[in-house]
């Protein structure tokens, strides 16, 4: 496996901080959105690290970045009812992964409110499927609507940021349940890693 990459991506509000991890050329990119950034979310988040570990195990490579305003990405966070800004920084990275190497095809994966951002994202023309752990919905408008393209959420019983009763319905839509497991997913890392195991096989 190369080492990992430390570069930076232009976006509108200025360059944004990545690490990218190549994998195998046939498997997609796992594209990694951090916890809110005024929460101290960052792209080094431990529940991303374990979706990280598990995609490059399996060969798989992984791209996770700071939001606009976190470490050393430029910008700032602007708190929106509406469609988050940052949404534009996704589609950023997005952007530089088709017009800069070989990987074409892509999985996204937010945790929190990287899960809510990816929620308001359009959908990329080779975005294979979208997981969202612990989406935040019970306390921010995270629209799940029926897709063409899969879509898996992870969550936990003990969870209050999330209501599984307003998950939408639908053929392309799975969801797994870990029981007693935290928002945070308090040493639940081992039951996450294998969930993702089985999303990602």
């Amino acid at each position: 496996m190369s080492a990992i990459k430390q570069f930076f991506v232009e976006a509108d509000q200025g360059p944004l901080q990545v690490e990218f991890q190549e994998g195998q050329a046939r498997l997609p990119v796992v594209i990694l959105c951090h916890p809110h950034p005024l929460y101290g979310g960052s792209m080094h988040d431990g529940v991303l690290e374990t979706a990280a570990n598990t995609a490059q195990s399996l060969g798989f490579g992984w791209l996770r970045f700071n939001f606009r305003g976190v470490g050393a990405s430029a910008g700032t966070h602007i708190p929106s009812a509406d469609e988050p800004a940052e949404t534009a920084d996704l589609a950023a990275v997005l952007s530089w992964l088709a017009d800069n190497t070989s990987h074409q095809t892509y999985i996204t994966l937010g945790y929190s409110f990287g899960a809510y951002v990816i929620c308001h994202s359009a959908p990329h023309p080779n975005l294979q499927r979208r997981i969202l752990v612990a989406p935040p919905n019970a306390v921010m408008q995270c629209p799940m609507g029926a897709s063409a393209i899969p879509l898996d959420i992870i969550y936990g019983t003990a969870d209050d940021y999330v209501d599984p009763g307003a998950f939408p319905a639908g053929n392309t839509i799975a969801t797994h349940m870990l029981p007693a497991a935290d928002h945070f997913f308090s040493g639940q890392h081992d039951a996450l890693a294998n969930a993702l195991t089985g999303i990602f096989s």
